[in-house]
């Protein structure tokens, strides 16, 4: 379960270059990193989990479009 949650987090949170760092230094095995990102994905709970990144590292257009939506004064120009 704590791997679970551990991996969720990372689908959501990280970007393809922190994924990629993860894995060339073998901390995405870590026992450490793994509880760590357990009891956030606890804390955080589902409901707050991002779908994923998109490749940019940001989020993805779906929910780029929603946060332009609702703060039309921070649109990138």
């Amino acid at each position: 379960k704590a791997i679970d949650r551990a991996q969720t987090l990372l689908k959501g949170f990280a970007t393809e270059q922190e994924n990629a760092f993860l894995d060339a230094t073998g901390l995405r095995n870590s026992p450490q990193l793994i509880t760590l990102l357990s009891r956030i994905g606890e804390v955080i709970g589902e409901d707050s989990m991002p779908r994923s990144l998109g490749s940019g590292g940001g989020p993805t257009d779906d929910r780029q479009s929603k946060l332009d939506s609702l703060y039309p004064s921070m649109q990138k120009k």
